[in-house]
């Protein structure tokens, strides 16, 4: 798991864009396709939640998750729920409607994940200089900085979408 601060000197060396989607996944505990899944009808500012309910795999959006525990509602968190105002702020309204991705490919459809690690997450984290991490691990930063905070196992799980608190600790 990087420490904040070797996420700190990842996130410094991210292009904007690219940070938006570091934050939204290590603040969220998504899964990488989750976060590449999510609409802008998915997030509820007035509630404070995200409804996470399908994954992109290699650009194609399931409607499900990894694991039936996967479906669930996500505290909107601050550092994500700031992000995705902006983010939200600064598209085009015909980008940011409830059927639109939150984080798009460059025609407004999914993004293709892998292309996106490939392309943003791998070369940030080599100008920072850190050790190699994959991206699932800002899921388990998700986990640990809620642990840190109190949070019970059990919460942390729902939250995350593990079936079994026995994951999640």
């Amino acid at each position: 798991v990087p420490t904040p601060d070797e996420l700190e000197r990842i996130m410094a060396k991210a292009r904007p864009e690219a940070r938006e989607v570091i934050i939204v996944i290590a603040s969220l505990g998504l899964r990488r396709g989750e976060a590449f899944a999510l609409t802008w009808g998915d997030v509820s500012f007035d509630e404070g939640l995200v409804h996470v309910h399908a994954t992109n795999d290699e650009g194609r959006i399931i409607d499900r998750t990894k694991a039936k525990a996967g479906t669930r509602l996500v505290p909107l968190f601050e550092s994500a729920r700031k992000v995705l105002a902006a983010r939200q702020l600064r598209l085009a309204p015909e980008l940011s409607g409830p059927d639109n991705f939150v984080f798009a490919n460059a025609f407004g459809g999914p993004m293709e994940p892998g292309n996106w690690h490939a392309r943003e997450w791998l070369p940030a984290m080599k100008a920072a200089g850190t050790r190699h991490f994959h991206l699932h691990e800002l899921r388990h930063f998700a986990i640990t900085a809620l642990d840190e905070q109190g949070m019970s196992g059990k919460l942390r799980s729902e939250i995350v979408g593990h079936a079994d608190e026995a994951i999640t600790n």
